[in-house]
């Protein structure tokens, strides 16, 4: 059986007042969460090593695709990933690549796609329920995790 999993994001990175959520969800589901306070201060160290704006908002939307995708994308036959950042994707995969790298997860990079998902996708209606309190995200992402995966 295929596994294609599909991504989405409720409240982007640089909104520093809400935290952010990704979801994949099809035959699996599963969430991350970031709280605000985290975000703003991954990003204002991110600033402070010379980093511009942009530039710390992809390093750190790639480095919770990471952590999101790290356990479930071997099994995957197919990634798509919500457009987020439009003409940024080529910036945001490599970050990714680079962070799985790391994490020792091995896989094709060529299943990892940008794409439109839509409301209607199961990622979508995991996302916004997370962010709406409807449903718990099955991790919250701290500082210490984030800045690992950042940094190392």
């Amino acid at each position: 059986m295929a596994l294609r999993v599909e991504v989405d994001q409720s409240g982007k990175v640089e909104q520093s007042n809400r935290s952010t959520v990704l979801a994949y969800s099809n035959s699996h589901r599963y969430t991350v969460e970031i709280l605000a306070t985290t975000k703003q201060d991954a990003l204002r160290r991110l600033r402070e090593q010379g980093r511009s704006s942009r530039a710390a908002v992809q390093l750190v939307f790639a480095a919770l695709l990471a952590l999101l995708l790290k356990d479930v994308i071997e099994q995957a036959d197919a990634i798509m990933i919500d457009t987020e950042y439009t003409g940024q994707e080529a910036a945001i995969k490599s970050q990714l690549l680079m962070y799985l790298d790391r994490m020792r997860v091995r896989f094709d990079p060529n299943l990892v796609q940008f794409g439109q998902i839509g409301k209607r996708s199961p990622a979508h209606e995991l996302a916004i329920g997370v962010t709406r309190g409807k449903v718990r995200a099955n991790r919250r992402i701290a500082m210490d995790e984030l800045w690992t995966v950042l940094t190392k």
